[in-house]
């Protein structure tokens, strides 16, 4: 499972379970901590995930963010209460490419808005399974 979190909406995707293909889930809207984390459990519980890779929000220059600040509680009581492994994960410009993606595809405007966290969430995962399971390191 991916998630794009920002301070008010997280971005999830999942896997299939041979972790060949990520694909958009949803888009939750942020409620308070406790909720967000709930939620995000019962995701995973339901989808029998077993590893969760959170996207880090970084500068270009690789500094962290204001947003990434703002997501750290989450990250940390997601590492806490997850019974499996919770990492952070490479997703400088994943909000620009899933744009770029769904324009191709042809979305709308107001489908891209609705979208964009899911499907760079997608990406996120994409990148971590394409570095963890192509090869190099299995």
């Amino acid at each position: 499972m991916a998630l794009d979190p920002g301070s008010r909406r997280i971005g999830i995707a999942l896997s299939d379970p041979l972790r060949l293909t990520a694909s958009p889930v949803s888009v939750y809207q942020r409620k308070s901590l406790e909720d967000d984390v709930r939620s995000i459990l019962e995701i995973a519980r339901d989808n029998d995930v077993d590893l969760i890779v959170m996207g880090r929000p970084l500068h270009l220059d690789g500094a962290e963010s204001e947003v990434g600040k703002e997501i750290e509680p989450l990250f940390e009581a997601l590492r806490d209460r997850f019974e499996y492994e919770v990492l952070w994960c490479e997703e400088r410009l994943s909000s620009k490419e899933a744009e770029r993606i769904m324009l191709r595809k042809g979305f709308q405007p107001g489908e891209i808005r609705r979208n964009r966290d899911s499907f760079s969430a997608a990406l996120i995962l994409t990148w971590y399974l394409e570095e963890r399971y192509d090869g190099r390191n299995s």
